[in-house]
C-alpha cells in the first residue's frame, strides 16, 4: 500500500485499483490492516478510505487480529526485523526498567508490556510470534480492539454527510437541540470547518450543550484556520469589541485577516479599520503571526435565504482535506 501511495503521488500508480481491490478483498488482511489504508486513503480518496474502515470494523475478531500481527512477528520483512529487534530490547530490559515503562502506559497496556516480558525472558529459542501471541490475545480484548474499532469508525464516518444531517435539524425549529449538537460535534471532530463553525455558534449560545465561550473560541479558531471566512470574522469581532474577552486589536487584526484571504470582503475593510488602531510595533506582529495562518483554501458558500438571525446557513459541500 505504501509503495502504491507513492507512486500515486508520483503519477506512476498505475495497478494502484488492482492492489486496493487485493487488499479490501483479501481473507489475510485483518482490522489494522483496514485501518491503515482507511488512513492512507483519507486524504486522496474519502470515499473509497470510509468503505474501507466499514470492512474493518466487519473484522475484529481475534481471528482477524491474528492476521496483522503475524505480519509484524514473522518471517524476515523489514517490519519484522523491527519487531523482532523491539522485542529483544523488551527482554533486555531489568524489572524496574520494565515497571517504569509500564507505568506510563494504561493499566491494560502495563500489564501487555509486563507480560511480554516476562514471556520474552522465560523464552529460550521459541520464534517471537509463538512467544508474544498469547499476550497479544489478551491486550486485543481488554483494551485495543476497542481502540481500534473506534479509529475505524471515526475513518468510516462521511463528515459532510453529517454536517448537512444536523444543518438540515439546525434549521427545523421543532428539532431535537441536543441532537443537532451532537451531530455537530461529530463532524467537527473529523475536520469539516461548517461544522466547527456551527459547534461554536452553539457553545457561545448554550444551545443543547452548556454555555462555554472558551469552547466557542476555540471551534471558531478551528475553523477559521480550517477555510471558513465567516469563522475568522466572528473571530475578529470578539476580540476588536472585547466581548467577553480582552480587547485584542492584534489579535483581531490577524483573524479579519484570515478571513479576507479566504475572500470576505467585509472582512478586509474591519481588518484596514483595525489596521489604523495599531502602532507600529503592534503592526509588525500582527503581520508576522498573519503569515503563520493559511491563505484562501475555501470559497465563500452560497447564503440561503432562509436563515436564522445572525445564524448564517451555509452548504460547504465537499471538505477539501488537502
Amino acid at each position: 500500500m505504501l509503495r502504491e501511495a507513492s507512486l500515486t503521488v508520483q503519477g506512476k500508480g498505475r495497478y494502484t485499483d488492482q492492489a486496493l481491490t487485493g487488499i479490501y478483498e483479501s481473507g489475510e488482511t485483518g482490522p489494522l490492516g483496514y485501518l491503515t489504508v482507511a488512513r492512507v486513503l483519507s486524504k486522496l480518496q474519502p470515499p473509497l478510505a470510509r468503505k474501507f474502515a466499514a470492512r474493518g470494523l466487519e473484522r475484529l475478531s481475534a481471528a482477524d487480529f491474528r492476521r496483522d500481527y503475524r505480519l509484524f512477528l514473522a518471517g524476515d520483512s523489514i517490519s519484522s526485523q523491527c519487531c523482532q529487534r523491539l522485542a529483544a530490547a523488551l527482554r533486555d530490559l531489568d524489572d524496574q526498567q520494565t515497571t517504569a515503562l509500564a507505568n506510563l502506559q494504561s493499566p491494560a497496556r502495563g500489564e501487555f508490556i509486563q507480560e511480554c516480558a516476562r514471556r520474552l525472558r522465560a523464552a529460550k529459542d521459541q520464534p517471537v510470534l509463538e512467544t508474544l501471541a498469547p499476550a497479544l490475545d489478551l491486550y486485543w480484548e481488554k483494551e485495543l480492539k476497542d481502540h481500534v474499532a473506534n479509529m475505524l469508525r471515526g475513518q468510516a464516518l462521511d463528515a459532510d454527510a453529517v454536517f448537512k444531517e444536523a444543518l438540515a435539524l439546525y434549521q427545523t425549529p421543532s428539532s431535537d437541540i441536543v441532537q443537532t449538537a451532537r451531530l455537530f460535534q461529530q463532524a467537527a471532530d473529523h475536520g469539516h470547518a461548517g461544522a466547527q463553525y456551527y459547534l461554536g455558534m452553539i457553545y457561545e449560545r448554550g444551545v443543547g450543550v452548556p454555555r462555554d465561550v472558551a469552547a466557542a473560541l476555540n471551534w471558531y479558531r478551528q475553523s477559521a484556520t480550517s477555510g471558513f471566512a465567516d469563522a475568522g470574522v466572528t473571530l475578529g469581532n470578539y476580540y476588536s469589541d472585547g466581548l467577553e474577552v480582552q480587547p485584542d486589536y492584534v489579535e483581531a487584526f490577524v483573524w479579519y485577516g484570515v478571513a479576507a484571504a479566504q475572500g470576505n470582503r467585509l472582512a478586509e475593510v474591519f481588518r484596514n479599520g483595525m489596521q489604523r488602531k495599531l502602532n507600529t510595533g503592534q503592526l509588525a506582529v500582527a503581520e508576522k503571526e498573519s503569515c503563520g495562518h493559511p491563505g484562501p483554501t475555501a470559497r465563500p458558500p452560497p447564503r440561503s435565504r432562509n436563515r436564522r438571525p445572525q445564524a448564517k446557513i451555509i452548504d460547504s459541500g465537499r471538505l477539501d482535506l488537502g
